[in-house]
Parts: C-alpha cells; sequence; structure tokens
C-alpha cells in the first residue's frame, strides 16, 4: 500500500513550458473578452483592480461555478485554484469528525487543525466558535456569485485564521429591476437530489431575495447518507447617491453518516446532526475620494455527534473601515475590528462551561502609485487577544508595470492563529499557549497576451514557527499538553493561465508545485487543472480536467517507508440546452475516467456518477 511517487524536476519545467509557450504561441485575434483589470475587494477590502494589489487573488465567476454541477462551492473553488486543497469522503457533503473531511490547505498550510485559512461571507469571518474551523456545508453554490481566494496570509484586514489565506465567498444580489425567479433541480447516482429556488425583487432603490436549496444522497457506500436544507434571505436600501444598507440572514440544517475507514478493524458508523444560524449587516458609503463601511455578524450553531458530543458555540463581531484617497495615486485604508467567539462542550476539561475569547485590533494600510510604473503598498495590524495580549502584523508590497500588459509584484507578509477554545481549555488543553505565526515572502509575474490571454505566475516562500504540538504533559495533570515548538518551511510555484483561441471557446489552466520540508496531510506536491467551456447559440458543454499527485494520506511516526501517497486524475464534464428562453436542460458527469482514489485514508471516493435536470432563470 506504499507510494512513493515523485515528479522528475524535468517534468515540472516540461509542464510550465508548455503552459507559457501554448498562450505565447497561440495569442491571436483580439476579442476583448478577457478583463485584466478585473475589480476584487479581498486584497484591502474596497474595489481595486486585481492587477494592483501585491497579493496573490484567484477569483471564480459565477460563469465558473455555473459550468460546473456543485451543491457545494468549495469543490469548485479546490478544483480551479493553484495550491488549493480540500479533502473530501463523499459523493456529497462533508462529514465534520472522525473523516477529516472538508479539510482546506492553501500553500501547504491548513489541515489539521482545520483553522489557518479563514473563509468569509460577503467579507465576513464564519467559522465555529469552539474549534475555530470553517463549516464547509453552509456554503452552498447557487447562493454565491463569486469567489476570491488570497493566496497567502491575509491577517492584515481579517486577523487570525487568515494565516495560510482566505476564500472569500460574496453572495448573490438580485439588482435588476423587477421580479427575478430562477430555479434547479437534479437528480443522479446513489439516489442523490438537488434542488434549489431564488426569487428576488427589486423596486428603485430598495431589492429583497430568498434563496432555498435542499440536496440529500445515499451516498457511494452504506452508512454515508447526507442532508441538507439551507436558507439564504437578505435585503438592501440605496439611501442615496452615496449610501446603502444591507441586511442579511443564512440558516442551514444537515445531518451526516460516516461510515469509517476502511482500514479499521471497527467500522463505527458515526453520525452528526449540524444547525447553524448566521445573521450580517452593513451599511456602506461611497463618495469621490473615500468610501467604506461598517458591518456586523453574528453565527451561531448547535452541534450533536452519536459519540455523545453536543456543543453551543458563537461568533460575532464588528468591523468599520474607511478608505480614503489624500492626493492622486494615493489611497489610505484604516479599519478597526471587535471579535467576540466561543461556546461549550459536552466534554473535556471545561466540559458544560460557556467560554469564549475577545479579539480587538485596528490597522492601517497605504498605498501610492507613481505614475503608471510603480504602486508601493505597507501596512501594520496591531491585534489584542484577551489570552496572550498583543500581536503585530506587518506587510509591504510592491508592483511594476514597465510595460502595459505586464507586471510584477513583491510581497512580504504576516499571517498567524490564535488558539482555539479546544486548545486552551478542553482537550490537551494549555491557556497559556500564544499565536501560531509565518512570514511569506513570494514574487508574481503577470503578462496579457493580446485581449484574449493573461498568465500569472508566483513563487512563494513560507516559514512557519510557534506552531501549537501536542507532547507529553511533565507537570501533574493531563498526561499530554499542547504548547507553541512547532515550525515548517514550505516553498513553491503557482500558475494560472485563461485563453479565448477562438470565439465561444474559453479555456483556463492552472498549477502548482509545493515543496515541504516534512510530510503533511491535505497538502499535494502537484495539481493541474485544465477546464474549458464552449458555447454555441443555445447549447454549452464544459470538460474540466485535475490531476493530484503527492498527497499524503498516511504518515507513519515509526518509518517513513510505510507513508502512503496518492496520485489521480479527475475528468468532470456537463452539457447544458437552453430549450427556452430561461429554461435549459443538463446532464453532468463527475469522476468519467473511474478512477480509484482517495484525499484521506481508508475513505476510497467514488467512481463514475452523474447527474440529470433543469435548471430556470426568469429575469
Amino acid at each position: 500500500m506504499t507510494s512513493r511517487l515523485k515528479v522528475p524536476l524535468k517534468k515540472k519545467l516540461l509542464i510550465f513550458a508548455l503552459v507559457t509557450g501554448t498562450l505565447t504561441a497561440s495569442a491571436a485575434e483580439p476579442t476583448d473578452t478577457i478583463n485584466i483589470n478585473e475589480v476584487v475587494i479581498s486584497g484591502n477590502r474596497v474595489e481595486v483592480t486585481k492587477v494592483s494589489v501585491p497579493q496573490s487573488i484567484s477569483v471564480i465567476t459565477s460563469d465558473e461555478i455555473r459550468s460546473q454541477e456543485e451543491a457545494n462551492i468549495l469543490p469548485v473553488v479546490a478544483r480551479t485554484t493553484p495550491s488549493l486543497f480540500v479533502s473530501e469522503i463523499g459523493v456529497a457533503g462533508y462529514a465534520l469528525g472522525n473523516g477529516t473531511s472538508g479539510q482546506i490547505s492553501i500553500r501547504g498550510v491548513g489541515g489539521s487543525p482545520n483553522a489557518r485559512v479563514m473563509m468569509l461571507v460577503d467579507g465576513q469571518p464564519q467559522y465555529m466558535g469552539v474549534f475555530g474551523h470553517p463549516l464547509p456545508n453552509f456554503h452552498m453554490a447557487s447562493n454565491v456569485e463569486r469567489v476570491e481566494v488570497v493566496r497567502g496570509p491575509a491577517s492584515l484586514l481579517y486577523g487570525s485564521n487568515a494565516m495560510g489565506g482566505v476564500i472569500n465567498v460574496i453572495t448573490k444580489q438580485h439588482t435588476k429591476q423587477g421580479l427575478n425567479v430562477s430555479g434547479h433541480a437534479a437528480y443522479g447516482s446513489f439516489n442523490t437530489l438537488k434542488t434549489g429556488a431564488s426569487v428576488g425583487y427589486t423596486r428603485d432603490r430598495f431589492f429583497v431575495g430568498v434563496n432555498f436549496n435542499h440536496n440529500q444522497t445515499d451516498g457511494h457506500r452504506d452508512s454515508t447518507d447526507f442532508n441538507i436544507t439551507n436558507l439564504h434571505a437578505y435585503a438592501g436600501y440605496q439611501i442615496d447617491a452615496n449610501w446603502s444598507a444591507r441586511i442579511g440572514y443564512t440558516w442551514a440544517d444537515y445531518s451526516f453518516m460516516d461510515p469509517g475507514s476502511t482500514m479499521s478493524f471497527e467500522q463505527l458508523t458515526f453520525k452528526g446532526d449540524i444547525n447553524r444560524q448566521m445573521a450580517t449587516f452593513s451599511l456602506k458609503n461611497s463618495y469621490a475620494n473615500t468610501m467604506g463601511g461598517i458591518y456586523a455578524f453574528i453565527n451561531t450553531g448547535y452541534h450533536s455527534f452519536s459519540d455523545g458530543w453536543v456543543s453551543d458555540d458563537v461568533n460575532k463581531g464588528v468591523n468599520v473601515y474607511q478608505a480614503y484617497k489624500p492626493w492622486a495615486g494615493a489611497l489610505l485604508t484604516a479599519g478597526f475590528d471587535v471579535k467576540n467567539y466561543g461556546g461549550e462542550g459536552s466534554f473535556g476539561f471545561f466540559a458544560d462551561t460557556f467560554l469564549t475569547v475577545n479579539e480587538t485590533a485596528g490597522y492601517l494600510l497605504a498605498e501610492q502609485e507613481i505614475g503608471n510604473l510603480l504602486t508601493l503598498s505597507a501596512g501594520a495590524r496591531y491585534e489584542q487577544h484577551s489570552n496572550f495580549g498583543g500581536e503585530i502584523v506587518p506587510q509591504v508590497g510592491l508592483t511594476v508595470t514597465p510595460v502595459q500588459g505586464t507586471t510584477f509584484k513583491g510581497l512580504v507578509s504576516k499571517g498567524f492563529r490564535s488558539p482555539t477554545i479546544m486548545e486552551m481549555y478542553l482537550f490537551a488543553p494549555n491557556a497559556d499557549l500564544g499565536p501560531e505565526q509565518l512570514w511569506n515572502y513570494e514574487l508574481s509575474y503577470a503578462q496579457r497576451f493580446g485581449y484574449s490571454g493573461i498568465l500569472n505566475v508566483t513563487g512563494y516562500m513560507i516559514n512557519g514557527s510557534n506552531l501549537i504540538t501536542m507532547a507529553p504533559n511533565p507537570n501533574p495533570g493531563p498526561p499530554m499538553i499542547r504548547g507553541n515548538g512547532g515550525a515548517f518551511t514550505n516553498y513553491g510555484v503557482e500558475v494560472e493561465a485563461t485563453y479565448e483561441p477562438v470565439q465561444d471557446l474559453k479555456v483556463d489552466l492552472s498549477y502548482s508545485y509545493l515543496n515541504m520540508d516534512s510530510p503533511r496531510y491535505f497538502s499535494p506536491e502537484n495539481q493541474l487543472y485544465v477546464g474549458a467551456v464552449y458555447t454555441m447559440g443555445k447549447f454549452m458543454l464544459a470538460l474540466n480536467v485535475k490531476q493530484v499527485s503527492g498527497l499524503y494520506t498516511f504518515i507513519s511516526n515509526v518509518d517513513s517507508s510505510d507513508d502512503v501517497r496518492q496520485s489521480y486524475t479527475l475528468m468532470d464534464a456537463k452539457a447544458m440546452y437552453n430549450v427556452l428562453d430561461g429554461l435549459a436542460l443538463f446532464v453532468a458527469g463527475k469522476n468519467l475516467l473511474n478512477q480509484e482514489y482517495e484525499t484521506v485514508w481508508g475513505y476510497p471516493m467514488p467512481g463514475i456518477n452523474v447527474m440529470g435536470g433543469i435548471s430556470i432563470d426568469f429575469n
């Protein structure tokens, strides 16, 4: 069962040469369909062009989401984004607990504990108050307008848990005047059912909408049932030309069954029931020389598992920021955060005790354009934690555009993660834990080819320190205790490319290589993605291939020769035909090469599986 897969350097260079060479040689007729000045908000909280910020940011658009038949947004994001990996154990949904599914890693930072990559909903933090991990089942693809992924630390703006990066899920908002109605229903392999409906209404400066989803499956193994009902509602009002307000509410209730690892002598089915709610409020302003807003959120949850674990948790906070343009080419952004999170669980040293911590922070980010050639940025955050005290988070970056269409970037940034309630008070606890830290160094190159091609190449190195690990306790108390002693060094290369070789055909490509100083789960050495979408009149065909190699699914503590590494190639496809305006039929297939693979040791993934259905969109 041992696989020691290594990809030779020549092969890595060949992949890179093919990517860059194909784009360079193919750039031809301008179609003006690729937007190199794409606007993003996750880099500094206000809308700026993607090319002007020093961070490496991937954007998954609504068209890309629509071209892939997924109920949850995370598989789409993980499939297309270089250096991002999410573990899975079934055909739908993520089981929490034994199976360790839904583990998120960026550039080898993340995994277990699953609290080193921040997930945001419309810029607001979303994670479980006790364990600090995101709730991946909370994010249904039909609710999402687009996703922005910051690959690398984003703690300057977002604080703890953004140590490895940020996934910002931006929800849909119906803005067309009048009534907007859409929906979908699909059925497929393993008795899998996906349904959803969305209704929005806009009149003058007021809008309101609701999105409802229900998905369920029997799963591809015995006792892998998954069932979720999700509701997202929102309303907003454009107060005047400069001010707008919005409220949102999301509710999700889901249950899962985890059959256990096939490598275990005793396969005991693990069951869970989870109910979560999130409410948000925002008041935004936008003037000629200043823009900003006030954001508030509260996220609560109730978890009940078959092993007896029951928990209640809360995560709430307020963020205020304002950006100002004091003179030409300058942008100053100042912000202030207050967060309170925690909860109680039925096990652990402080069982049935509601425990919380507070985080208060202020940050400043300054950017200055110098002509059309150079943009400098620098900023710092000061975070005050109610347990360990203060943490300073600096960041410095630059972008250089020597000629139109060519950009070079450099970034030095720090990330950190605060210890969770679980680590400080429940299991092998240590209330004196400090924050995990890392330093990120990266250089990137972006090139536009004509009007129909964009290539981005990024190289990075990450040094992590003060990681929270477990060791025997030399003092009276629990036999094991957590402490700050771990360290690591990762470096790698990322490639992203988009090209339209002919009209109506769009091709996307991403590749990432990761070198780690020691094996870690959920962090493959190589990932290669190629996706193509072709539209012809009423017909749309999407095909994508994802190749993964060097993924550790078992790491031996005794003999490294017993380590298990996975290598596999997945092919998915979707065909859609618009029968009438606003009415379409589709069929989709996953793992069409029928690969046998695992992302978690002892949890074989399904072979070929298909879905067919209908979608409506009357706007």
